[in-house]
């Protein structure tokens, strides 16, 4: 059986040695890079890619959870864990919306159990995590199948120019570009 090819992208080397050593411990794994930015990441994924990428939340270049963005949405086969001491909802559900398996937590995660988890196709996150990001979900109106989180009256809300203006930032346009296009300054 190949072994399980892993990158590890943290910008403390302290963290890098010692998640690598935890790593190295299990035969199954091999660590075919490892880097103290994101940006080095990116440009080495274009030769290679491994099979999981064990990123920290908090880098000098960009955060943990851009990254994970952009790797999904460039290489989707690639499995994403956060690993971060950081332990706040908003950043453990932005980190999953962006398309993370994981999200363990420095120091009080066994490592190898998180990756062997998500290896083989499955999620990871603490319990009292979970229960602690997933809180912040907004209920549903669960009377209404068709408009559950009432989408349909955040639009009702929104002028025509503000929906435009919207539509254009979800398409991935810069200020300038929807400026351009809606004929007004960008300021």
């Amino acid at each position: 059986m190949a072994k399980l090819t892993l990158y590890l992208v943290d910008d403390y080397l302290l963290g890098r040695i010692t998640n690598k050593r935890q790593l190295e411990n299990n035969s199954d794994y091999e660590i075919s890079g490892d880097f103290q930015n994101a940006s080095d990441c990116l440009i080495a994924l274009e030769n290679y890619r491994p099979d999981i990428i064990i990123v920290n939340l908090e880098l000098e270049d960009m955060n943990g959870i851009e990254f994970c963005k952009i790797v999904k949405e460039k290489y989707p086969k690639i499995k994403v864990i956060i690993l971060s001491s950081d332990e706040e909802s908003s950043k453990i559900l932005a980190s999953l919306s962006c398309g993370a398996s994981a999200y363990a937590i420095k120091g009080k995660t066994d490592i190898n159990k998180v990756v062997d988890i998500v290896a083989h196709g499955g999620f990871w996150l603490e319990d009292e995590l979970a229960l602690r990001a997933f809180s912040k979900i907004p209920m549903p109106d669960i009377r209404n199948l068709e408009n559950l989180y009432k989408y349909e009256e955040l639009k009702r809300s929104l002028t025509k120019r503000e929906l435009e203006v919207l539509k254009l930032m979800i398409e991935g346009k810069t200020n300038s570009q929807i400026a351009g296009e809606i004929f007004v300054s960008s300021n």
